[in-house]
Formats: structure tokens, sequence, C-alpha cells
């Protein structure tokens, strides 16, 4: 049960009242996840994300503090992610949802600096430290906007699905510059009987294109190319 905690920048009710808020904003339950297969066809993803979404700002009361005409929540998603570690715990879940979900509060604000610019090594350590749980964090970031301006949430929704688009562009990219010819520049200038230069490099690119098109399955028929 979600109860309210006195908390002087939040009436009382508005803490528990914006977890289930975020809650009912999640995505529909077939986005959620990245598991093979139909999305969100595992009940196990849903659970995790909606905890996720449910616990994330546990550290509200905690952490706020008053200084001259602000206030700060310092460490609110390291103080949230310990204080649900420790609530799920206790409640007996297994320990890999407790783990998920914890790590999910721990990252929930990571997201909040994208709009601001992200140049491609933040794009891609987003995406490398939330790992396996990268689907369920970007459907939390989506959840947490319960503003009435449907322009502010179309504009959250676009710089995500931009962020999830550059994931997959760098992905890719990276998958391909680590892609290798079967053969390399040595076997290459010993089979044509040619010193190092141009043609050796040609020759090299060449014989990654022909793999990537699957023309040249085995090594030898990357030779008989040659």
């Amino acid at each position: 049960q979600v109860r309210p905690v006195a908390d002087r920048v939040h009436p009382a009710p508005a803490v528990p009242d914006r977890a289930r808020g975020l809650v009912a904003e999640l995505v529909p339950v077939e986005r959620l996840g990245d598991t093979p297969g139909p999305r969100g066809q595992d009940p196990e993803v849903a659970q995790r994300v909606r905890l996720a979404a449910l616990l994330h700002d546990v550290s509200t009361p905690a952490t706020h503090r008053f200084a001259p005409e602000v206030v700060t929540f310092r460490h609110h998603e390291v103080v949230g992610s310990q204080m649900t570690s420790k609530r799920l715990s206790a409640l007996e879940y297994e320990r890999q949802m407790v783990d998920d979900v914890t790590e999910q509060v721990s990252l929930s604000g990571r997201f909040k600096g994208y709009t601001g610019g992200w140049s491609d090594s933040a794009v891609r350590r987003y995406a490398r430290d939330a790992g396996h749980l990268l689907g369920d964090l970007n459907a939390l970031v989506r959840s947490d906007c319960t503003t009435r301006n449907r322009a502010k949430v179309a504009a959250l929704h676009a710089a995500i699905d931009q962020m999830e688009e550059r994931i997959k562009a760098l992905a890719e990219a990276d998958r391909r510059a680590a892609e290798r010819p079967l053969l390399d520049g040595d076997e290459v200038m010993r089979h044509l009987g040619i010193p190092p230069g141009r043609e050796v490099g040609d020759a090299v690119r060449y014989l990654l294109d022909e793999k990537r098109a699957g023309r040249t399955p085995v090594r030898d028929a990357a030779f008989a190319r040659l």
C-alpha cells in the first residue's frame, strides 16, 4: 500500500498520487520490454516497469532541501534506489526482480539532460548502462510526464523516439566498424603477390563488402574472389 508521507514541498497525498499517476501513464503493455517475440507478452516485464514507476520517486520526501528560492533533491535517484531495494526485499520479491527495479530507479533521472544535446558517446553510455533494461527504462521515462500539457508530452516522446533511433544507428555503425573480412592484408599480399599499398586496402575493403553481401561465407570463397 502506498501511504502519504508528510512533505513540505508537496501536499501530503501528492507523492503517492503522483506514483499512481505514473503507473497509469505507462505505455501499453505490448510496448514494454525488449525480450524476443511479441513485446510485452512476458508479465514479468510489465511488473518490473510498473514497480519502477511506482517507486522511482519514493525518496522525494527524504531528499528535498530548501535553499534561497529553490528546492533541491540531491542524490534523489541514489537514495531512491536504496529505498527500493530495501522495500522490495522486505516484500520478498525475487532477487532478480529487486535488482532490475532498483537499477531502473537508479537510472530514472539519466534522460533529463538529453534535450540539451548529447554526444554519440553519451548515447552509447546511456544504452550500455541500461543494458537489458533499456526498453523498460525508456517506458519509465515516457510515463514520467504527468502534465496535462499535451505538447510537452509529445515533445518528450519525440525526444525518446529520436534517442532510440540514435541508439539503433550507433549500434549498427559499431557493428559494421567491428567487422573484419575473412582475409587480412598479409594474406591478400601473399595470395596476389603484391607489396603493401593502396591495392591491398582496396582488396580488403572489397572482401568485406563481399562478406556483408553473403557472397564469401568461407575463406576459400574469399580467396576465389581475389
